[in-house]
């Protein structure tokens, strides 16, 4: 890689998460009579945030980082000098605090679908 990082699509960690809340919320009064849609979307959703991130870390191992990287999504405020941007940054510790944060989620996702079946 050249030492270069380029993070792998750093905006599907937070939207698969945020696509699985809406479908199961839009869901909870679509599908009354079928419970497996949010026991499978949920945990779906979360393991899926995890996967990029897990490719992310990946690919940072590869790239020998040591210099965070931030990638910019979207500007958020945009007045005069005023510049403030929504960004994620990629780093060894935020990777590291991904990995545990959807890891664990995960597991609990997981865990909660099989304690309430």
């Amino acid at each position: 890689m050249n030492g270069e990082f380029s993070p792998v699509l750093p905006a599907l960690i937070l939207l698969f998460p945020l696509l699985g809340a809406a479908m199961n919320g839009i869901g909870a009064f679509l599908w009354r009579d079928r419970k497996a849609v949010p026991s499978f979307v949920g945990p779906a959703a979360i393991l899926a945030s995890f996967a990029v991130v897990v490719a992310d870390f990946l690919a940072m191992r590869a790239a020998a980082l040591h210099d965070p990287v931030v990638v910019e999504l979207f500007t958020w405020i945009d007045s005069g000098d005023l510049r403030i941007g929504f960004a994620l940054q990629f780093d060894q510790l935020s990777v590291l605090m991904g990995l545990i944060v959807t890891g664990v989620s995960g597991i609990i996702h997981i865990y909660s679908v099989g304690y309430m079946g």
